[in-house]
């Protein structure tokens, strides 16, 4: 086996208002057991102060941008702007200021990829989810990369290529057209997709290498990624079982028309506040003369639907029938909404989102992270509020009778053709014999508080045990082989 010399890694970093992630970045790069790197942090014109936590360090090159760009924009701009003086083979690596590296050795893994197969250009790889988990990523296979442009875009997060590879790809497309639209502009979106496509194609399937190793740790949840990347003026998340009913968008924004500091809206009414009760940004609403403060039963029909969509049990749903929710009415308007948070669906201005990210992610199954959305838009002094009639119903992973009643009443038959249960509604669901033992037996176990407690710490841990212990595979032992 031919060896090479020690490749040099050029890591490009950029960033936008990542003050809370940069210096953990930044410091998986330069603990590491591998030290031939330059790393290039480019800063996306942040308004947090980011760049300032950026520790000195000669071989980091500082890069702040004057405009808003763009992930896309700033990485090239930080590949062809930054004065690096490349040599043949250094390798360019793209790490995103929100991440880190996950191991000390991670670099030397990439490195001695390239050092052990010289004619490799261009590596992607496995990585670790904030959750614990490996991700969806495995390599492409022959037939798959042949009609690359029509699978799934599987090269996502930390990138690697030669330097020669994206010089011939500039000598092809010196004005980087491929990274534009048709009036100029950088693709605002997928830059993963933008910078490794065209870059696979010239390299070639024989000149690519997929690291199964987990060397990257993915930080953000989807949450995070969903309400920091939107570049929309308003941003509405849902979960996928949420059916919506028509007035829903308009009833949403009536509300956020009649109650300006409002930072939430739910379109189905708030019968379990998240916050149970600890929140302090409505307090506002009591001494404000423009709205009527009051507490209110929820109609029996709301509490029933509400029920069966979180599958509460009686007593429960009893105790929601007899609560008064509180209830903020604008005067003028006459416009009612309930408060309290939620979030298994919300609309949210972009500006309020961008100051609630970034959120812990680290657990499957915890309460205090749970509740931490919620937490930090009170902390803003932001009302949550939701609508006061249902105009969305929780429909869960079966098609029910409640559902199917709505999709009758709105004469939606055609979509049962989309759906996985196809069986005949005529007929009472059969439950094999071991079920029919089984599920009584789950049901009471579950109402023991302490059971659910011992239940959620035990998936909690395996997710750490998962993130700490299995992320670290004996696979590290064939790297002298490979290398």
């Amino acid at each position: 086996m031919v060896i090479t010399k020690n490749p040099r890694l050029i890591i490009i970093i950029p960033f936008y208002n990542a003050r809370e992630y940069i210096k953990e970045c930044i410091d998986s790069v330069s603990m590491q057991t591998y030290t031939n790197w330059i790393a290039v942090c480019t800063d996306d014109n942040s308004d947090d102060s980011s760049s300032n936590v950026i520790p000195s360090d000669p071989r980091i090159i500082k890069r702040n941008s004057s405009q808003r760009m763009r992930q896309l924009a700033i990485i090239y701009e930080a590949i062809v702007h930054s004065g690096v003086e490349y040599d043949e083979d250094d390798v360019i690596c793209t790490l995103d200021g929100d991440d880190h590296l996950l191991e000390l050795h991670s670099l030397e893994i990439v490195a001695g990829i390239y050092r052990g197969k010289p004619n490799c250009l261009l590596t992607y790889e496995q990585y670790i989810t904030s959750s614990g988990k490996p991700s969806h990523s495995k390599p492409y296979t022959r037939n798959e990369f042949d009609v690359l442009r029509e699978k799934s875009f599987g090269a996502s997060h930390f990138r690697t290529f030669k330097w020669r590879l994206c010089r011939e790809f500039l000598r092809q497309d010196p004005e980087v057209l491929s990274y534009k639209d048709d009036k100029g502009n950088f693709f605002l979106v997928a830059p993963d997709l933008a910078i490794m496509l065209f870059l696979m194609e010239i390299a070639g399937y024989p000149n690519i290498i997929f690291n199964k190793i987990p060397i990257y740790w993915y930080c953000l949840g989807v949450i995070n990624w969903f309400l920091s990347a939107m570049s929309n003026g308003w941003i509405y998340c849902s979960n996928g079982d949420i059916f919506f009913r028509l007035g829903w968008l308009e009833n949403n924004l009536a509300i956020f028309d009649a109650f300006p500091f409002a930072g939430l809206v739910f379109a189905q009414p708030t019968l379990f506040d998240t916050l149970r009760g600890t929140g302090h940004a409505y307090h506002q609403l009591e001494i404000d003369k423009r709205y009527r403060y009051c507490h209110i039963i929820a109609s029996a029909e709301s509490v029933r639907e509400y029920s069966w969509g979180f599958v509460l049990n009686a007593n429960l749903e009893k105790e929601l029938m007899e609560t008064p929710v509180r209830v903020a009415e604008e005067k003028a308007s006459r416009t009612r909404a309930v408060v309290g948070g939620a979030h298994n669906q919300f609309l949210v201005r972009r500006e309020v989102a961008r100051q609630i990210v970034p959120l812990p992610s680290q657990y499957a199954l915890s309460p205090i992270e749970d509740s931490a959305f919620n937490r930090r838009v009170d902390d803003l002094g932001l009302l949550q509020l939701s609508t006061f009639e249902p105009f969305t119903f929780h429909v869960g992973i079966g098609l029910d009778e409640w559902t199917q009643r709505e999709i009758d009443c709105l004469g939606l038959e055609e979509v049962l053709a989309f759906s996985s249960d196809q069986r005949d509604r005529s007929l009472p669901a059969s439950l094999s014999w071991s079920k029919k033992r089984t599920l009584p037996l789950l049901e009471q176990l579950s109402r023991l508080e302490f059971l659910d407690k011992l239940l959620r710490r035990a998936y909690n841990l395996l997710f750490e045990f998962l993130r700490k212990i299995m992320i670290c595979p004996n696979e590290f032992l064939s790297l002298p082989i490979m290398a």
